[in-house]
């Protein structure tokens, strides 16, 4: 199944960069056309306070009071990335995160995007590397524009089991048409085993595509689907998610994202200790999220603007063998003191309430806390 899909997804490509442009070359050397480098810088850095009885700032359940830590200062991300315009066709990207040498264990870390593109035209990207797939709408979405403290519970999910978050692999991709609200197409197969193994751990690769629409009045829909497999079992997984923008009056505004997702959870069956074990296609997950983010812009000199959002997340990692179901709020009040987030205060918590609650773990209901200072450049 997955061949006949690489099959089709080179062809329908193929088809697209048929269309080259008419004009006929008057260049007889492209090598340094429109050649440029850039840089770019985020920090985020935060103070966490756990506001629940014997839960740490990591939010996992601790017996020993002598081992809890209920507040502390903390650097999230401090990103550096550097994007290469080679010529009219050829870039390519790479992006750091220094804050992960505050790991003890870096393996697989650090390195987060390093990818090299090639632009026939529009229609027609094609990328090869390690970046984020073109999975769901939050891996369009740049880690400073959010619009919540951090990626959803379902993103991270997704990424522990190869479909999003950083992964290896490559991807085609372009409008299909000329319109002034264009038809996005996504194609690609990545490793799926994360970001940062030096080769593949298996001989299967997961394969991916997405649709996605814009229309007017500010709405964009997104429909994805993708196969793969773990120890020659295969799964799948399918989503769909929609963006919304309301604007009230020249003050005020709400937009609206939402996404769903549900498949096998390779991550829940791998480390399963059922006994007899179940397949693979007994292991599925469940998750959705909304987030509304009512937005007032001052336009004063010093304070841009206030936000509002409070994001409302389900997870379930594995709704037919009764999996331990998640729900998280997310309030958070977003003051932006230069335009397009180049520096902000956020203030909110991270509100989390489990099915079951699994002692000295992180499955623990739990309230934290956090102020959070955004810079970049």
């Amino acid at each position: 199944m997955k061949k006949i899909l690489l099959f089709s997804f080179v062809l329908f490509s193929l088809a697209i960069f048929a269309q080259n442009d008419s004009k006929k070359d008057t260049i007889s050397n492209y090598s340094k056309i429109l050649r440029n480098t850039s840089f770019s810088g985020l920090l985020q850095t935060r103070y966490l306070v756990s506001l629940t009885e014997n839960v740490d700032v990591n939010g996992v359940n601790i017996a020993d009071q002598q081992k809890l830590v209920s507040n502390s200062f903390n650097v999230r991300r401090a990103r550096f990335l550097l994007k290469s315009k080679i010529n009219d066709r050829f870039d390519l990207g790479m992006m750091l995160n220094f804050a992960e040498f505050n790991s003890s264990n870096l393996t697989g870390k650090v390195l987060e995007q390093a990818f090299v593109r090639y632009s026939h035209n529009k229609h027609l990207k094609i990328q090869l590397g390690q970046f984020r797939p073109y999975f769901g709408i939050e891996d369009e979405i740049p880690s400073e524009f959010i619009k919540s403290v951090d990626f959803s519970n379902g993103y991270y999910l997704l990424g522990k089991n190869g479909w999003q978050s950083f992964q290896t692999g490559i991807a085609v991709y372009g409008d299909v048409n000329n319109a002034k609200n264009p038809l996005k197409y996504y194609i690609g197969a990545t490793n799926g085993n994360s970001r940062g193994s030096e080769i593949d751990n298996d001989q299967s690769k997961h394969v991916y595509a997405r649709l996605e629409k814009d229309f007017k009045e500010n709405l964009k829909i997104g429909v994805n689907g993708g196969i793969g497999s773990y120890i020659n079992q295969s799964g799948n997984v399918i989503g769909a998610d929609v963006e919304k923008t309301f604007a009230i009056n020249p003050k005020w505004n709400l937009e609206i994202i939402s996404e769903y997702k549900e498949g096998n959870n390779f991550s829940e069956f791998g480390v399963s200790k059922l006994s007899p074990k179940p397949e693979l296609k007994d292991f599925r997950f469940r998750s959705f999220y909304i987030n509304p983010i009512i937005r007032y812009n001052l336009n004063s000199p010093r304070l841009r603007s206030i936000e509002f959002s409070n994001r409302y997340e389900y997870l379930n990692p594995n709704y037919q063998l009764e999996g331990n179901v998640r729900t998280t709020f997310t309030p958070m009040l977003t003051l932006e003191f230069a335009d397009q987030y180049f520096a902000c205060l956020q203030i909110g918590a991270m509100i989390d309430d489990y099915k079951r609650n699994v002692p000295l773990t992180s499955e623990y209901d739990h309230t934290t806390m956090f102020v959070q200072v955004q810079a970049r450049f």
